[in-house]
Protein backbone atom coordinates (compact mmCIF):
# COMPACT_ATOMS: atom_id res chain seq x y z
CA UNK A 1 0.00 0.00 0.00
CA UNK A 2 1.19 3.62 -0.75
CA UNK A 3 2.06 5.91 1.56
CA UNK A 4 1.58 9.63 1.42
CA UNK A 5 4.26 11.95 -0.46
CA UNK A 6 4.73 13.64 2.71
CA UNK A 7 4.35 13.16 6.40
CA UNK A 8 4.16 15.40 9.08
CA UNK A 9 5.53 14.13 12.51
CA UNK A 10 3.71 15.02 15.36
CA UNK A 11 5.55 13.61 18.58
CA UNK A 12 7.81 11.08 19.98
CA UNK A 13 6.69 8.28 21.56
CA UNK A 14 8.06 5.12 24.15
CA UNK A 15 10.86 3.96 22.70
CA UNK A 16 12.13 7.00 21.57
CA UNK A 17 10.45 7.03 17.43
CA UNK A 18 8.78 10.14 15.67
CA UNK A 19 5.23 9.05 15.27
CA UNK A 20 2.36 10.36 12.82
CA UNK A 21 -1.22 9.31 12.01
CA UNK A 22 -1.87 8.84 8.32
CA UNK A 23 -4.57 9.67 6.45
CA UNK A 24 -6.03 5.84 7.04
CA UNK A 25 -6.04 6.42 10.11
CA UNK A 26 -2.73 3.93 10.85
CA UNK A 27 0.01 4.90 12.99
CA UNK A 28 3.36 5.59 11.83
CA UNK A 29 6.69 5.15 13.67
CA UNK A 30 9.60 6.69 11.92
CA UNK A 31 12.87 6.23 13.60
CA UNK A 32 15.06 9.42 13.87
CA UNK A 33 12.36 12.11 13.39
CA UNK A 34 12.08 15.29 15.62
CA UNK A 35 8.30 16.12 16.13
CA UNK A 36 7.90 18.74 13.72
CA UNK A 37 9.48 17.62 10.39
CA UNK A 38 8.25 17.38 7.64
CA UNK A 39 9.28 14.07 5.71
CA UNK A 40 8.89 11.54 2.69
CA UNK A 41 9.23 7.92 3.01
CA UNK A 42 11.95 5.71 1.15
CA UNK A 43 11.06 2.68 2.50
CA UNK A 44 8.39 1.65 4.83
CA UNK A 45 7.09 -2.09 6.71
CA UNK A 46 3.82 -2.69 6.21
CA UNK A 47 2.77 -3.83 10.14
CA UNK A 48 -1.62 -3.99 9.02
CA UNK A 49 -2.19 -1.88 12.46
CA UNK A 50 0.59 0.35 11.80
CA UNK A 51 3.37 0.97 9.81
CA UNK A 52 7.70 1.70 10.84
CA UNK A 53 9.12 4.49 7.97
CA UNK A 54 12.93 3.04 8.62
CA UNK A 55 14.28 5.45 5.81
CA UNK A 56 13.25 8.85 4.65
CA UNK A 57 14.48 12.09 3.26
CA UNK A 58 14.18 15.42 5.34
CA UNK A 59 11.86 17.74 3.28
CA UNK A 60 10.92 20.15 5.91
CA UNK A 61 13.13 20.24 9.19
CA UNK A 62 11.64 21.38 13.00
CA UNK A 63 12.39 24.55 14.24
CA UNK A 64 13.51 22.11 17.26
CA UNK A 65 15.58 20.09 15.14
CA UNK A 66 19.47 21.03 15.70
CA UNK A 67 22.69 19.93 14.32
CA UNK A 68 24.23 17.40 16.46
CA UNK A 69 27.33 17.93 18.01
CA UNK A 70 29.01 14.59 18.26
CA UNK A 71 30.59 13.28 14.76
CA UNK A 72 29.57 10.20 15.36
CA UNK A 73 25.75 10.88 15.42
CA UNK A 74 23.98 8.46 13.34
CA UNK A 75 26.65 5.99 12.76
CA UNK A 76 26.96 5.40 16.73
CA UNK A 77 23.88 3.54 18.46
CA UNK A 78 23.74 5.92 21.48
CA UNK A 79 22.25 9.37 21.99
CA UNK A 80 19.48 8.93 19.37
CA UNK A 81 17.89 12.08 20.15
CA UNK A 82 20.93 14.03 19.64
CA UNK A 83 19.42 16.29 16.84
CA UNK A 84 16.40 17.82 18.79
CA UNK A 85 16.92 20.71 20.96
CA UNK A 86 17.75 19.93 24.55
CA UNK A 87 14.64 21.59 26.04
CA UNK A 88 12.49 19.99 23.39
CA UNK A 89 13.93 16.74 24.33
CA UNK A 90 12.53 17.10 28.13
CA UNK A 91 9.12 18.14 26.78
CA UNK A 92 8.99 14.86 24.67
CA UNK A 93 9.83 12.99 27.22
CA UNK A 94 7.23 14.52 29.32
CA UNK A 95 4.93 14.09 27.03
CA UNK A 96 5.59 10.32 26.57
CA UNK A 97 5.43 10.25 30.57
CA UNK A 98 1.96 11.74 30.41
CA UNK A 99 0.66 9.53 28.02
CA UNK A 100 2.22 6.12 28.48
CA UNK A 101 0.35 6.41 32.18
CA UNK A 102 -2.64 7.52 30.89
CA UNK A 103 -2.80 4.67 28.75
CA UNK A 104 -1.32 1.51 30.52
CA UNK A 105 -2.15 2.69 34.45
CA UNK A 106 -5.78 4.19 33.23
CA UNK A 107 -5.38 7.57 34.80
CA UNK A 108 -7.52 9.86 34.02
CA UNK A 109 -6.32 13.10 36.10
CA UNK A 110 -2.69 13.22 37.26
CA UNK A 111 -0.34 15.89 38.98
CA UNK A 112 1.68 18.25 37.01
CA UNK A 113 4.80 16.52 35.83
CA UNK A 114 7.75 18.44 37.51
CA UNK A 115 11.18 18.52 35.99
CA UNK A 116 14.35 18.42 37.01
CA UNK A 117 16.82 18.90 33.90
CA UNK A 118 20.57 18.48 33.60
CA UNK A 119 23.67 19.77 31.29
CA UNK A 120 23.58 17.99 27.58
CA UNK A 121 27.51 16.85 27.53
CA UNK A 122 30.01 15.89 29.95
CA UNK A 123 27.60 14.24 32.39
CA UNK A 124 28.61 10.41 31.89
CA UNK A 125 30.74 9.15 34.63
CA UNK A 126 30.33 5.12 33.36
CA UNK A 127 30.74 4.00 29.88
CA UNK A 128 31.32 0.45 28.03
CA UNK A 129 33.61 0.22 25.54
CA UNK A 130 33.31 -2.94 23.53
CA UNK A 131 36.42 -4.99 21.61
CA UNK A 132 36.03 -6.68 18.50
CA UNK A 133 37.82 -9.78 17.40
CA UNK A 134 40.17 -7.83 16.03
CA UNK A 135 41.19 -5.58 19.31
CA UNK A 136 39.50 -3.09 17.83
CA UNK A 137 37.19 -0.81 20.17
CA UNK A 138 34.33 1.42 20.14
CA UNK A 139 30.09 1.63 20.52
CA UNK A 140 27.91 -0.39 18.65
CA UNK A 141 25.99 1.07 16.04
CA UNK A 142 21.71 1.31 16.40
CA UNK A 143 20.05 -1.48 16.28
CA UNK A 144 23.15 -3.75 15.77
CA UNK A 145 26.44 -5.15 16.71
CA UNK A 146 28.48 -3.43 14.64
CA UNK A 147 31.54 -2.09 15.86
CA UNK A 148 31.58 1.98 15.71
CA UNK A 149 35.28 2.81 16.67
CA UNK A 150 35.33 6.24 18.49
CA UNK A 151 38.07 8.57 19.57
CA UNK A 152 35.77 10.32 22.29
CA UNK A 153 31.94 10.61 23.48
CA UNK A 154 30.70 14.05 24.22
CA UNK A 155 28.36 13.06 26.94
CA UNK A 156 31.20 11.52 28.54
CA UNK A 157 33.02 13.44 31.09
CA UNK A 158 36.26 14.73 30.06
CA UNK A 159 38.40 12.46 31.59
CA UNK A 160 36.46 9.51 30.11
CA UNK A 161 36.55 11.08 26.76
CA UNK A 162 40.12 11.47 26.76
CA UNK A 163 40.71 7.71 28.24
CA UNK A 164 38.70 6.61 25.05
CA UNK A 165 40.85 8.43 23.06
CA UNK A 166 43.94 6.97 24.32
CA UNK A 167 42.15 3.57 24.43
CA UNK A 168 41.60 3.69 20.57
CA UNK A 169 44.78 4.65 19.36
CA UNK A 170 46.29 1.95 22.19
CA UNK A 171 44.18 -0.74 19.60
CA UNK A 172 46.15 0.55 16.55
CA UNK A 173 49.32 -0.04 17.87
CA UNK A 174 48.65 -3.30 20.57
CA UNK A 175 45.61 -4.61 18.69
CA UNK A 176 46.47 -8.48 19.10
CA UNK A 177 46.93 -7.60 22.85
CA UNK A 178 43.50 -6.54 22.99
CA UNK A 179 41.65 -9.65 21.21
CA UNK A 180 41.24 -11.33 25.29
CA UNK A 181 38.95 -8.58 25.38
CA UNK A 182 35.08 -8.82 25.47
CA UNK A 183 34.95 -4.99 26.86
CA UNK A 184 36.26 -2.24 28.54
CA UNK A 185 34.55 -0.47 31.32
CA UNK A 186 35.69 3.16 32.13
CA UNK A 187 34.47 4.68 35.57
CA UNK A 188 34.95 7.97 36.62
CA UNK A 189 34.07 8.63 40.27
CA UNK A 190 33.48 12.36 41.32
CA UNK A 191 37.30 13.63 42.45
CA UNK A 192 38.80 10.28 40.94
CA UNK A 193 41.52 10.50 39.16
CA UNK A 194 42.72 9.21 36.96
CA UNK A 195 39.28 7.13 35.53
CA UNK A 196 39.42 3.49 36.56
CA UNK A 197 39.70 1.04 33.55
CA UNK A 198 37.87 -2.13 34.12
CA UNK A 199 38.69 -5.44 31.64
CA UNK A 200 36.01 -7.67 31.06
CA UNK A 201 37.77 -10.76 29.62
CA UNK A 202 36.36 -13.46 26.86
CA UNK A 203 37.53 -16.96 27.54
CA UNK A 204 41.45 -16.49 27.80
CA UNK A 205 43.41 -14.78 30.21
CA UNK A 206 43.39 -10.73 30.32
CA UNK A 207 46.96 -11.08 31.42
CA UNK A 208 48.63 -9.62 28.35
CA UNK A 209 46.15 -6.92 28.07
CA UNK A 210 46.07 -5.94 31.49
CA UNK A 211 50.21 -5.64 31.52
CA UNK A 212 49.59 -3.53 28.18
CA UNK A 213 47.24 -1.03 29.36
CA UNK A 214 48.95 -0.77 33.02
CA UNK A 215 52.31 0.30 30.82
CA UNK A 216 50.39 2.60 29.25
CA UNK A 217 49.67 4.49 32.35
CA UNK A 218 46.17 3.56 32.86
CA UNK A 219 44.64 2.64 36.13
CA UNK A 220 43.55 -1.05 35.24
CA UNK A 221 41.82 -3.67 37.10
CA UNK A 222 39.92 -6.73 35.61
CA UNK A 223 36.02 -6.65 36.59
CA UNK A 224 36.15 -9.22 39.65
CA UNK A 225 39.15 -7.74 41.44
CA UNK A 226 38.63 -3.90 41.34
CA UNK A 227 38.84 -2.38 44.42
CA UNK A 228 35.38 -0.26 45.49
CA UNK A 229 35.78 3.33 45.37
CA UNK A 230 34.03 6.68 47.04
CA UNK A 231 30.63 8.11 45.35
CA UNK A 232 30.21 10.95 47.35
CA UNK A 233 26.43 12.60 48.04
CA UNK A 234 25.64 15.65 50.14
CA UNK A 235 26.84 16.18 53.73
CA UNK A 236 29.86 14.87 53.33
CA UNK A 237 27.97 11.10 53.20
CA UNK A 238 29.54 8.73 50.55
CA UNK A 239 28.79 5.33 48.95
CA UNK A 240 30.88 2.26 48.14
CA UNK A 241 30.58 1.10 44.61
CA UNK A 242 33.14 -1.57 43.16
CA UNK A 243 32.94 -3.09 39.66
CA UNK A 244 29.87 -4.98 39.80
CA UNK A 245 28.21 -2.29 41.23
CA UNK A 246 25.48 -0.61 39.77
CA UNK A 247 25.69 3.49 39.74
CA UNK A 248 23.89 6.03 37.80
CA UNK A 249 25.60 7.36 34.95
CA UNK A 250 24.64 11.13 35.69
CA UNK A 251 25.90 11.96 39.31
CA UNK A 252 24.74 15.59 39.14
CA UNK A 253 20.95 13.92 38.47
CA UNK A 254 21.37 11.46 40.92
CA UNK A 255 22.18 13.35 43.85
CA UNK A 256 19.37 15.56 42.87
CA UNK A 257 16.83 12.64 42.77
CA UNK A 258 18.37 11.78 46.26
CA UNK A 259 17.62 14.94 47.94
CA UNK A 260 14.38 14.34 46.27
CA UNK A 261 13.66 11.38 48.23
CA UNK A 262 15.00 13.24 51.23
CA UNK A 263 12.97 16.26 51.25
CA UNK A 264 9.50 14.02 50.00
CA UNK A 265 10.50 12.24 53.30
CA UNK A 266 10.68 15.22 55.35
CA UNK A 267 7.82 17.01 54.13
CA UNK A 268 5.56 13.52 55.05
CA UNK A 269 7.47 13.28 58.48
CA UNK A 270 8.45 9.91 57.94
CA UNK A 271 10.03 8.07 60.25
CA UNK A 272 10.54 4.40 58.77
CA UNK A 273 11.45 3.38 55.91
CA UNK A 274 11.68 0.39 53.63
CA UNK A 275 14.15 0.34 50.95
CA UNK A 276 13.59 -2.43 48.40
CA UNK A 277 15.93 -3.34 45.88
CA UNK A 278 18.31 -0.84 47.40
CA UNK A 279 21.86 -1.26 46.12
CA UNK A 280 24.53 -0.04 47.62
CA UNK A 281 22.58 2.39 49.48
CA UNK A 282 21.59 5.05 47.02
CA UNK A 283 18.54 6.12 49.05
CA UNK A 284 18.87 3.86 52.35
CA UNK A 285 22.01 6.04 53.38
CA UNK A 286 20.96 9.36 53.09
CA UNK A 287 17.65 8.26 54.63
CA UNK A 288 19.94 6.96 57.85
CA UNK A 289 21.58 9.87 58.15
CA UNK A 290 18.64 12.20 58.27
CA UNK A 291 17.63 10.36 61.74
CA UNK A 292 15.47 7.71 59.86
CA UNK A 293 15.04 4.14 60.89
CA UNK A 294 14.84 1.42 58.06
CA UNK A 295 16.09 -1.77 56.58
CA UNK A 296 17.12 -2.01 52.72
CA UNK A 297 16.36 -5.26 50.49
CA UNK A 298 19.26 -6.33 47.99
CA UNK A 299 19.27 -9.34 46.09
CA UNK A 300 23.31 -8.88 45.45
CA UNK A 301 24.98 -9.87 48.51
CA UNK A 302 28.13 -7.79 47.22
CA UNK A 303 25.79 -4.59 46.90
CA UNK A 304 25.12 -5.55 50.35
CA UNK A 305 28.26 -5.81 51.73
CA UNK A 306 29.22 -2.77 50.15
CA UNK A 307 26.70 -0.86 51.27
CA UNK A 308 26.18 -2.25 55.21
CA UNK A 309 30.32 -1.22 55.36
CA UNK A 310 29.19 2.07 54.66
CA UNK A 311 26.95 2.24 56.75
CA UNK A 312 29.21 1.15 59.35
CA UNK A 313 32.16 3.62 58.71
CA UNK A 314 29.78 6.79 58.74
CA UNK A 315 27.86 5.10 62.02
CA UNK A 316 24.83 4.55 60.42
CA UNK A 317 23.21 2.38 63.13
CA UNK A 318 19.69 2.86 62.42
CA UNK A 319 20.03 1.04 59.29
CA UNK A 320 19.75 -3.45 58.50
CA UNK A 321 20.74 -4.61 55.54
CA UNK A 322 18.73 -7.93 53.98
CA UNK A 323 20.80 -10.29 51.77
CA UNK A 324 18.39 -11.65 49.62
CA UNK A 325 15.32 -11.23 46.63
CA UNK A 326 12.90 -9.16 47.32
CA UNK A 327 10.38 -11.86 46.49
CA UNK A 328 11.56 -13.87 48.86
CA UNK A 329 11.61 -11.03 51.30
CA UNK A 330 8.23 -10.62 50.69
CA UNK A 331 7.04 -14.42 50.74
CA UNK A 332 9.32 -15.30 53.84
CA UNK A 333 10.41 -12.22 56.31
CA UNK A 334 12.35 -14.90 58.37
CA UNK A 335 15.31 -15.22 55.28
CA UNK A 336 15.34 -11.32 55.98
CA UNK A 337 16.37 -9.91 59.43
CA UNK A 338 14.69 -9.86 62.42
CA UNK A 339 15.05 -6.28 62.57
CA UNK A 340 13.18 -6.36 59.38
CA UNK A 341 9.58 -4.21 60.34
CA UNK A 342 6.20 -5.83 58.79
CA UNK A 343 5.08 -2.50 57.68
CA UNK A 344 6.51 1.15 57.31
CA UNK A 345 5.30 4.69 57.41
CA UNK A 346 7.51 4.80 54.06
CA UNK A 347 8.41 2.25 51.47
CA UNK A 348 10.29 3.01 48.57
CA UNK A 349 10.92 0.80 45.36
CA UNK A 350 13.70 1.39 42.77
CA UNK A 351 13.30 -1.82 40.92
CA UNK A 352 14.91 -2.70 37.65
CA UNK A 353 13.43 -1.98 33.80
CA UNK A 354 11.12 -4.55 34.64
CA UNK A 355 9.22 -3.19 37.29
CA UNK A 356 7.94 -4.90 40.54
CA UNK A 357 5.46 -7.00 38.16
CA UNK A 358 3.68 -9.80 40.31
CA UNK A 359 5.04 -7.86 43.90
CA UNK A 360 3.53 -4.63 43.20
CA UNK A 361 0.43 -5.71 45.18
CA UNK A 362 2.49 -6.70 48.44
CA UNK A 363 4.64 -4.25 48.09
CA UNK A 364 1.69 -1.63 48.59
CA UNK A 365 0.69 -3.26 51.28
CA UNK A 366 4.17 -2.48 53.26
CA UNK A 367 3.56 0.94 53.12
CA UNK A 368 1.19 2.04 55.91
CA UNK A 369 1.67 5.69 54.83
CA UNK A 370 3.83 6.77 51.73
CA UNK A 371 5.00 4.23 48.80
CA UNK A 372 8.01 6.09 46.47
CA UNK A 373 8.50 4.57 43.01
CA UNK A 374 11.60 4.97 41.17
CA UNK A 375 11.52 3.78 37.29
CA UNK A 376 13.43 3.94 34.27
CA UNK A 377 10.24 2.57 32.09
CA UNK A 378 6.87 4.31 31.49
CA UNK A 379 5.49 1.23 30.84
CA UNK A 380 6.38 -0.95 33.71
CA UNK A 381 5.88 2.08 36.12
CA UNK A 382 2.06 2.41 34.34
CA UNK A 383 1.24 -1.36 35.43
CA UNK A 384 2.83 -0.76 38.57
CA UNK A 385 0.85 1.92 39.23
CA UNK A 386 -2.71 0.55 38.61
CA UNK A 387 -1.97 -2.01 41.05
CA UNK A 388 -0.93 0.10 43.43
CA UNK A 389 -3.33 2.78 42.98
CA UNK A 390 -6.30 -0.04 43.31
CA UNK A 391 -4.43 -0.96 46.56
CA UNK A 392 -6.07 2.54 48.33
CA UNK A 393 -3.67 4.76 47.31
CA UNK A 394 -3.67 8.38 45.18
CA UNK A 395 -0.87 10.12 43.09
CA UNK A 396 0.48 13.17 45.17
CA UNK A 397 3.76 14.31 43.22
CA UNK A 398 5.48 13.21 39.61
CA UNK A 399 8.79 13.89 39.27
CA UNK A 400 11.03 13.64 35.71
CA UNK A 401 14.57 13.35 36.06
CA UNK A 402 16.60 14.09 32.88
CA UNK A 403 19.10 11.64 33.45
CA UNK A 404 20.05 10.29 29.82
CA UNK A 405 20.31 13.37 27.85
CA UNK A 406 20.12 12.98 24.42
CA UNK A 407 18.78 9.70 24.47
CA UNK A 408 14.76 8.52 24.94
CA UNK A 409 15.22 7.11 28.25
CA UNK A 410 14.27 9.48 31.51
CA UNK A 411 14.09 8.34 35.43
CA UNK A 412 10.80 8.88 37.24
CA UNK A 413 10.11 9.52 40.75
CA UNK A 414 6.44 8.56 41.66
CA UNK A 415 5.07 9.75 45.36
CA UNK A 416 2.15 7.90 46.21
CA UNK A 417 -0.13 8.43 49.42
CA UNK A 418 -2.50 5.79 51.09
CA UNK A 419 -5.95 6.81 50.73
Amino acid sequence: MALEREIQVEHRVAGGDGFARLRDGRAAFIPGAVPGDKITPKSFEDKRDYVRIPTWDLVEASPDRVTPACRYFGSCGGCDWMSQRLTAQLRSKVLILRETLQRVAKISEMPEIETVASEGLGYRRRTRLHVDAYGKVGFHGPRSHELVVVEECLISTHEISDTIGLLSALSRSQRSALTCLEGIEIRHAPGAVPCLVLLAKRRQSSARAFKVLTAAGFQVAVEDGAEPERWPLDGGLFLQAAANSFTQINWGVNVELVRAILAGAESRACQQFIDLYCGIGNFALPLAAAGLTGVGVEQNSEAVRLAAAAADEQDLDSLKFASTSVERWLSDRDMASSAAPSTADLVIADPPRRGLKEVASAVAKLASRYLCLCSCDPVSLGRDLRVILDEGFELQQIVLFDMFPHTHHAETLVWLARS
